[in-house]
Order: structure tokens, then C-alpha cells, then sequence
């Protein structure tokens, strides 16, 4: 009866082996098994040149070659890099155990013992290839991963850049924000700009901190819809009404952000991409600072007279767990070389090389002691000090700080 031919395999083998018999039969076994591309080198200083210059998908390594021995050929391909991700199946006897076990040591996938049988090589060789084909899948995936974060990082850098006019007579404003992003794209967003100069809102300064949660891009995608959202609620308010309140703004873009999730995610949020942000309007002349909190917990004055006083505006849910949430809008003063800063939950999260937390009475502590700076040199300051504490950060860190010019 006819054995059925297997089909042809497109993986690329190395066969070192010096005994001509062996190379011969293990080549006619891979042949039947479907494997066509099998190059053959007959001792070790072949078995280098050829892994050197060629790539393969498996190399199997008889232990006992002439010039070079199977260990030392592992140990050089393994030291230099060619074998990083190659899997080695090595050939030796039964009575050649030590040696195959240094060789297990030395990173090789698996071993063949002699004499062959056919079905074990052909078994051992796919296993090999097929933890070989997830490895590499894993690595794409991984790559095309950290590509696409890479890419988040970078919107939302572009995104959180503030374009605002010099702080002078016409513009009586010192504002600045601070991004430091972790080594995973996370949801931080911050935005400073100026409201166009209509009617009431002449001079006035929009603001916006906050951080979207979500799995994967999902939350860096969701920080960057939210910005643009704002952005065109505002627009929206100056062109529909003329004036603008914080909370009908946070309404607006929450009912807009929940109208684009899912509509299978359930209303309690737990598989909803959300977003803890207070967005709020100010205003230079009085140094009123009117503002909305959708659940988001650092906003502070900073001040050398009240020193750190946290600015106890209501919370509302956070947006997107529920379309018709409702915001309350809460003003306040600041006073004379006052700063008002948004952090996001990344400052006091920050842990060390330890998993030291930083905590949130050494960061008020630091602020306090930043008391009476301008926005940039206090933002500076606060980034240098947490960076000093944990120079890599692990997650998102985000701040944004404004105040009056002081004429």
C-alpha cells in the first residue's frame, strides 16, 4: 500500500552531523516528514560559518563533531547572538548524558538520542518548530503592541502641548502643564488653551486634568476623544450661547462619550472605558476660577498664604459610566500668587526601585514648599523632585498649573 506524502514544510533546518550514514538517514526521515529545505554541515567550523550567515528555523546538532565539538558550536552560536531565538535539538547517545545536559544548560530546545527512530525525530522537530512559531508570534505581537503605544504616547504628547499667548498686559496669565508618560501608555490628558475673545469669555482660559481607564489602547484613545470632545463643546457654548458653564460642558461631552461605548456594556460601568476629569474656566481679571469635577481628586490651591488648600468642588461620576449624569459648577478665588493645580493620581502612585509609594503627604509636603513659584518654575520643580524619587515612572504622571499676573 502506498504511504500518503506529507505535505512540504517551508522551514529552513540545519543538520550537523560528521558520520555520513546519520546524514543520510536523518535527511530521508525529514524528507518523508515534508521537510525539503535541510542544509547539511559536517563538523563545527561549518556549522559556524553557515549559522552565522544564514537563518533557520531549527538547527539539529550532533554532539560528538570533528574540529569543534556540538558543546562548544552551541556555546559560541548562543554567546554571539545567532542562536538567540533558534531552537537546538542536539544528538548524542545514551551514554553521552552529561554532555547533552550541559548542552540543555546551554539553552538547546530539546535532544535526540541515538540510535533514530523516526517518529521521535519527527515528533521532537515539530515541537520544537511550534514553540519556535508562538515565540515569534509572541515577539510580532509584543512589537506591534509597543508600536501602537508608542503611537498613543506621541498623539497625546502632541495633544497636551498648550499654545497660549506670553503672560503681559493682554494676556495676564502664567499657565503650564507637565506629562510623563510610564513605560504602557496610560488615559492622562491635560490641556491649557484660551477661549476665543467673544463677548463675556474675552481673556478667559480653559483647563482640563484628567485620566481615562481602559485595557490596552483603550484608555489613551478615550484620553484623546475626551480632549477633542472638550474642545468642540466649548466651541459649541461661544457659538450657541455666547457664555460658557463648566458643568454643562462636562455634560455635554459625557452624554457624547457614552453615546460612542458599546452598547452591550453594562450601565454599571464595569466593562465601560471611563474617565475621572475636572475641566474648568479662568478668569485672569478676577481671578475667578470656575470649574466641574467628574470624580477627579487633585485639585489644589497652592499659595504662600493658605499654603496647600484643596479646592473642594463636588464630584459627579466619572464620564462614560452614565449618559445623563448631571455636574455641579463651583468657583473660587485665588489669591495673590495663588497657583491652582490639577495632579493626576500618578504623583502620589509613584513608587520607587523599594515599591516605596511616594504618597500624597510627601507630595503636598514638596508642593508647600513650592509655595509663592509660578506655574512653570513650581511644575518643574514638582517633576525633578518626583523623578528624583523614582527616575523611571510606572504609570502616567500629569499636572497643569495657572495663576493670575500680578500687576
Amino acid at each position: 500500500m502506498t504511504q500518503p506524502v506529507a505535505a512540504l514544510r517551508s522551514e529552513h533546518l540545519l543538520l550537523v552531523e560528521d558520520d555520513q550514514f546519520s546524514q543520510e538517514l536523518i535527511a530521508l526521515y525529514l524528507g518523508k516528514a515534508g521537510f525539503a529545505n535541510v542544509t547539511v554541515a559536517s563538523d563545527g567550523r561549518q556549522a559556524l560559518d553557515l549559522a552565522k550567515t544564514t537563518p533557520f528555523d531549527l538547527v539539529l546538532l550532533d554532539l560528538n563533531l570533528p574540529r569543534i565539538s556540538g558543546t562548544e558550536v552551541l556555546r559560541r552560536l548562543k554567546k554571539e547572538g545567532h542562536l538567540t531565538d533558534t531552537p537546538v535539538v542536539v544528538i548524542s547517545s545514551l551514554t553521552n548524558m552529561e554532555e547533552t545536559v550541559l548542552c540543555l544548560d546551554l539553552g538547546a530546545e530539546d535532544y535526540l538520542p541515538k540510535p533514530f527512530n523516526a517518529r521521535l525525530l519527527e515528533g521532537r522537530v515539530n515541537d520544537c518548530l511550534e514553540r519556535y512559531r508562538l515565540r515569534r508570534q509572541v515577539k510580532a505581537i509584543a512589537a506591534q503592541t509597543e508600536r501602537e503605544q508608542e503611537a498613543a504616547r506621541r498623539l497625546l504628547q502632541t495633544m497636551t502641548a498648550p499654545v497660549l499667548p506670553s503672560p503681559g498686559a493682554s494676556f495676564p496669565v502664567h499657565g503650564t502643564i507637565g506629562y510623563d508618560p510610564g513605560p504602557v501608555a496610560g488615559g492622562d490628558f491635560v490641556d491649557l488653551f484660551a477661549v476665543p475673545n467673544t463677548g463675556p469669555n474675552a481673556g478667559v482660559v480653559a483647563f482640563v486634568a484628567g485620566t481615562a481607564t481602559g485595557e490596552g489602547l483603550a484608555a489613551p484613545l478615550a484620553a484623546a476623544r475626551l480632549l477633542t470632545l472638550l474642545r468642540q463643546a466649548v466651541d459649541h457654548a461661544i457659538h450657541g450661547q455666547g457664555d460658557l458653564d463648566p458643568a454643562l460642558i462636562l455634560q455635554r461631552v459625557n452624554a457624547t462619550f457614552c453615546a460612542g461605548l458599546p452598547e452591550d456594556a453594562p450601565e454599571d460601568g464595569r466593562a465601560r472605558t471611563s474617565a475621572a476629569a475636572v475641566f474648568g474656566l479662568f478668569d485672569p481679571q478676577t481671578g475667578v476660577a470656575r470649574l466641574a469635577n467628574a470624580n477627579f481628586a487633585e485639585i489644589l490651591a497652592v499659595g504662600p498664604a493658605r499654603g496647600v488648600t484643596p479646592v473642594a468642588a463636588p464630584s459627579g461620576r466619572s464620564l462614560g459610566l452614565y449618559a445623563e449624569a448631571v455636574y455641579t459648577t463651583h468657583s473660587v478665588t485665588l489669591e495673590k500668587r495663588e497657583v491652582l493645580v490639577a495632579l493626576t493620581d500618578g504623583f502620589a502612585d509613584t513608587t520607587d526601585a523599594a515599591a516605596n509609594r511616594l504618597g500624597e503627604q510627601r507630595l503636598r509636603k514638596t508642593l508647600d514648599a513650592l509655595a509663592g513659584a509660578l506655574p512653570t518654575q513650581l511644575v518643574a520643580s514638582l517633576r525633578k523632585e518626583v523623578a528624583g524619587f523614582a527616575a523611571v515612572p510606572t504609570v502616567d504622571r500629569s499636572v497643569l498649573a495657572l495663576s493670575r499676573v500680578e500687576g
